[in-house]
């Protein structure tokens, strides 16, 4: 079996925050043992957690002063061993099957594999049980990501903040663009530069993960607005590709009009 490096940027501003990421961590590592893989997290000047995070992970990076998103996967997957990298959100619980459905879904000309998550709020305790995750939900969809409406089947909503690259790929194309420093919007960016180069990729649909969303940027002690950041991302990518990051799926399937595989 080809082997998964898991990479975490995470920015943790307070004790609250680090609550949620803390169980999140502790749900990634259970699905990182279960294949045999590699955790590396890169502590990107977290206020606390710190020794949590050295802990936790295989190999942890702590950055002198907050870099940003792009930069900190950068750095964790260039000092990566695996076959294949996954760059995962530090606010997903997750399901120890993770990554033996992400690995058993692979397919060599996919530039990566996506879930599906429901969506919970951090002040609502109970959703943090672990063994309250719901169970896998079979079926990958035969449309691409991001279109919303009669093209979602699935009673959760689809988030960016797993994806799987084929290592080899995503070194090709340089990894996350640098240039949009604390902002958001790198995922658009990186997808739409691996699709520009012929690589296909695929919707999976079978793991359900829960998101925090972005626990640390809506944390009341944290030193960042999350608005004022996004804004940062989605400016510097509409000046790369002239379209909002959130209308890119359409501009990017009939620029490149690639093969949907399932």
């Amino acid at each position: 079996m080809k082997r998964i490096s898991v990479v975490t940027a995470v920015l943790c501003p307070s004790e609250e925050a680090l609550e949620v990421i803390k169980k999140c961590m502790i749900s990634v590592r259970k699905a990182v043992d279960k294949v045999n893989g590699e955790y590396i997290i890169v502590n990107d000047n977290s206020a606390i957690g710190g020794d949590f995070f050295d802990e936790i992970a295989d190999l942890c990076i702590k950055n002198a002063s907050t870099l940003g998103v792009s930069i900190s996967l950068n750095l964790g997957m260039f000092n990566s061993n695996g076959d294949f990298v996954v760059k995962l959100d530090s606010d997903y619980l997750v399901p120890e099957n993770l990554f033996e459905v992400m690995l058993k879904d692979w397919s060599d000309d996919c530039a990566f594999i996506s879930p599906s998550y429901l969506l919970s709020r951090p002040e609502n305790k109970e959703l943090l049980d672990v063994k309250k995750l719901p169970k896998i939900e079979g079926g990958v969809y035969e449309r691409p990501p991001g279109m919303a409406g009669e093209y979602i089947k699935s009673k959760y909503q689809w988030g960016g903040g797993i994806l799987m690259f084929d290592k080899k790929k995503i070194e090709e194309i340089g990894y996350f663009d640098e240039s949009f420093g604390i902002g958001g919007a790198q995922d658009n960016d990186v997808i739409y530069r691996l699709l520009d180069k012929g690589y296909n990729w695929k919707w999976d649909n079978n793991v359900v993960t829960r998101h925090f969303s972005s626990i640390s940027s809506t944390d009341k002690k944290s030193t960042q607005d999350y608005t004022e950041i996004r804004k940062i991302g989605v400016q510097r990518y509409k000046e790369k590709y002239g379209c909002e990051p959130g209308s890119f799926i359409s501009k990017i399937y009939q620029k490149f009009n690639y093969k949907f595989i399932i």
